[in-house]
């Protein structure tokens, strides 16, 4: 195993403004620091072997590129500040795996991605080449607070090209960044100047402050009172008459498959857990301007989405429930959740997310890397890091491409086992094909034990 360095260094560093929602990861970190909840890992497989200097060059590009890529937070009184480093050498580590030894690149992923990360001295972005035989993989581990899915698409894109432009002795064609992350901070901060959110805050008090916070959720093992949540992910598809059917039911209703998709699992939790107030979160992307498009940077806010089950008669009334709700919702976006938190000050358990700890997703091209072939035929898979901010993440993949919908359901084995949630998930779909066939039928028939087992 070696080391390769580029990039020179360049003096001096700046501060920026650090935006509240990044100030909920730091958080979370001080209680959690070994934690993998909010670690994000990719492999990238190239198809052909590439050089580790090229590599090594093109990552040093990267990162003078994006300021998010070498920032660090450090504390002062209790509070993370977000310090930009000068573009310095990229430390790529490479690692010559023996076939014969039975270490496969993925578990050789698996274990680098639950490598603890120093928010402090960083850094908060780390490389390896793994090899083994002619496969030529790069590891890319980076922590939450300076990344999302939508930078995972820059990130590739950007890194592809600048390799290629090393190989050939050519430009790699990058426009130049409009705005930096520390502008994505600032105008988060502008939109919630006077007015603006006082309006943000009156409505998120109304809607969420008679709230019963995290659903009941009835696990098969008690929570370990020290906090902290391992991960775990069961996959599942959707077959190709359903996915048609929800997009139909969808369209009848004026409603998105996000829409009829949250709608049965609210629905499919009540039936659960025997609430009837059931709150998900979701996280909502915040590049909403063009400057914005290109950032790496973790440019997200959570919004929690209520249902009352009991104020629809049929399920076609909840998806217009659930759909209002959405809208409005996303309306109201601009006010990060650690205000809403704040607002509210729920009681709070240490390493746990408040309000919330269901989380529904959609996601598509354009939101996050699917798996599958990106730019000059590099391949990219995202990396179970064993960690699970909540105790579950229900995430629906399109892929138009392949003509699919995916699920993976996030949990916390320490909470569930997978025989649970396999029959969560089953009890999903068979909810949805009823719904799909007759949305108009009442809710209290939509609830029948046939329609699900014990745990669903």
């Amino acid at each position: 195993m070696s080391t390769v360095r580029t990039c020179q260094e360049r003096p001096g560093a700046t501060e920026a403004p650090t935006a509240p929602a990044q100030q909920g990861l730091w958080l979370l970190h001080q209680v959690r620091p070994a934690d993998a909840s909010n670690h994000i890992c990719y492999t990238v497989d190239w198809p052909r072997p590439v050089h580790p200097a090229v590599l090594a060059g093109a990552l040093g590009e990267l990162v003078a590129r994006h300021e998010a890529l070498r920032t660090i937070f450090p504390e002062t009184r209790g509070e993370p500040r977000q310090v930009i480093l000068p573009a310095q050498p990229v430390p790529l580590v490479v690692a010559d795996l023996d076939p014969g030894d039975g270490l496969t690149v993925e578990q050789w992923a698996q274990a680098e991605a639950r490598q603890p990360f120093d928010l402090t001295g960083g850094p908060l972005l780390r490389a390896s080449l793994v090899r083994r035989g002619e496969r030529h993989t790069l590891v890319l581990s980076v922590h939450h607070i300076i990344f999302d899915a939508w930078s995972a698409d820059v990130l590739v894109d950007e890194l592809s090209a600048l390799c290629r432009a090393r190989e050939t002795g050519t430009d790699a064609g990058l426009a130049p960044l409009r705005a930096q992350y520390a502008d994505y901070a600032r105008c988060q901060a502008d939109r919630l100047a006077g007015p603006a959110l006082d309006r943000q805050r009156a409505y998120w008090r109304a809607k969420l402050a008679a709230g019963q916070g995290p659903l009941p959720l009835p696990a098969d093992h008690p929570r370990d009172p020290r906090g902290g949540q391992a991960g775990a992910t069961y996959r599942f598809l959707f077959p190709e008459r359903l996915r048609t059917a929800i997009d139909d039911l969808g369209r009848r209703r004026g409603a998105t498959r996000f829409m009829v998709a949250l709608a049965g699992f609210q629905l499919l939790l009540h039936r659960w857990t025997g609430r009837e107030d059931i709150a998900v979160g979701t996280a909502v992307t915040m590049r909403d301007r063009p400057e914005f498009e290109g950032l790496i940077g973790y440019c997200l806010n959570t919004l929690v989405l209520r249902a009352d089950i009991t104020g629809a008669e049929s399920f076609g009334e909840l998806i217009g429930q659930v759909r209002d709700t959405v809208l409005d919702a996303f309306d109201h976006r601009d006010l990060p959740f650690e205000l809403v938190v704040r607002e509210l000050a729920p009681a709070r358990s240490p390493g746990v997310m408040p309000l919330i700890n269901v989380v529904f997703a959609l996601s598509s091209r354009g939101g996050g890397r699917k798996p599958g072939p990106a730019a000059d035929g590099v391949v990219v898979r995202e990396v179970d890091t064993g960690g699970s901010r909540v105790d579950l993440t229900l995430g629906l993949e399109e892929d138009a491409e392949a003509g699919e919908l995916r699920g993976a359901l996030e949990y916390d084995p320490g909470l569930f086992r997978e025989a649970t949630i396999e029959r969560l998930c089953g009890g999903l779909l068979r909810l949805l094909e009823a719904v799909a066939a007759d949305p108009n039928l009442p809710v209290s028939l939509l609830l029948l034990p046939n329609l699900t087992s014990r745990t669903c």
